[in-house]
């Protein structure tokens, strides 16, 4: 049988050097590897998972932060420049 544990461990590394994408992503394929007994070490690829889902989540609201802080920041900015009230 082909060991896959090397999944799981991609997961939890990938998701501890900040590239949550490559963590899901693996944490998914070993999941699945250890739910058809292909691979050990269940946790770790769970532990990559949800470490990789709360950084894309962090940085999808640190995006959307600052994209509405643009907003503001320029309807602010324009009504200064052109003098009307908002």
């Amino acid at each position: 049988m082909n060991d896959k544990s090397w999944m799981n461990i991609t997961a939890l590394v990938a998701s501890l050097c900040g590239v949550g994408i490559a963590g899901i992503v693996f944490g998914h394929l070993g999941l699945a590897a250890a739910k058809r007994g292909e691979a050990q070490q269940r946790n770790l690829g769970l532990a990559g998972l949800i470490i990789g889902y709360v950084q894309v989540g962090i940085i999808a609201a640190v995006v959307v932060f600052y994209f509405v802080f643009f907003l503001v920041a320029m309807g602010v900015i324009g009504s200064f420049a052109f003098g009307s009230t908002p």
